[in-house]
């Protein structure tokens, strides 16, 4: 018989590992925090990141 072996759901918990402090750090979707990162050229780009309770840093995550 078939059986679900996973759910691909927005509230679930994402997993992300800061390479700085090496802490493993849990997170979800409404944590999520964004900035539009602008260049030299003009263009503008959206960095969307959450804060590592480690050491406070921001740690670049995918946007959803």
């Amino acid at each position: 018989m078939a059986r679900v072996i996973e759910v691909k759901v927005k509230s679930v918990e994402k997993i992300v590992v800061h390479k700085d402090c090496g802490a493993k750090i849990g997170y979800y979707q409404n944590e999520v925090k964004s900035y539009t990162h602008h260049d030299y050229g003009g263009g503008s780009d959206e960095v969307y990141y959450v804060v590592c309770p480690n050491c406070g840093e921001n740690i670049i995550v995918k946007g959803y």
